[in-house]
């Protein structure tokens, strides 16, 4: 029909909405804006036109990079995750704050008393590191929530690409975190032996 509205982003063609004539109206496909103005005819109504015409036509299903992902399962699980995503991020960097103002304290507390036994010295280097990892590995999950609402916003492959990479990234760093600790309760049990 000639009166329907094309999106510009994904080229799906919907009905008017003739209370916003003129105006930017969300496209129910990739829920991206566009303007709400009748397309003209469909590229594929023209008998006369050109192979290439067609080919550029913004019909023509896109399977590069920056084309919109339609399953509404992977939008529904990764909106499922991004809260707790979010969640362990901030959590990790309030758990990191405390810990780096108990850390002062314990230190400065040490330094004004000076007494510190050697076991007492490998405890609290050991509580250090462990804080540290914590609140270095807090911007992990952070990050991924941040790529997940992204991708919820946009819908697009690439953002949808970042994310999966930042959720790779964590459970690397999950995994690097959790050899660290495990050598690090290992050389303490042997030094306390």
């Amino acid at each position: 029909m000639a009166d329907e509205i094309q999106c510009v982003s994904c080229g799906v063609r919907f009905p008017p909405q003739n209370e916003h004539q003129g105006k930017m109206v969300v496209c129910p496909h990739c829920h991206r804006p566009t303007r709400n103005e009748p397309a003209g005819p469909s590229p594929a109504a023209n008998p006369y036109a050109s192979p290439e015409a067609a080919a550029a036509s913004p019909l023509v299903a896109d399977t590069h990079q920056g084309s919109p992902v339609d399953s509404p399962e992977i939008y529904r699980a990764l909106a499922g995750t991004r809260p707790w995503a979010l969640f362990l991020g901030i959590l990790g960097f309030i758990v990191g704050g405390i810990g780096v103002v108990w850390a002062l304290l314990v230190f400065g507390g040490v330094l004004f008393l000076r007494s510190l036994s050697m076991m007492q010295a490998v405890f609290f280097a050991a509580a250090a590191l462990v804080v540290f990892l914590v609140a270095l590995g807090s911007w992990f999950p952070f990050r991924y929530g941040r790529r997940i609402g992204v991708f919820l916003s946009t819908r697009d492959l690439h953002d949808l690409e970042r994310a999966l990479s930042s959720q790779r990234a964590f459970w690397q760093m999950a995994g690097i975190a959790v050899v660290v600790v495990t050598v690090a309760l290992i050389a303490l049990a042997l030094i306390a032996g």
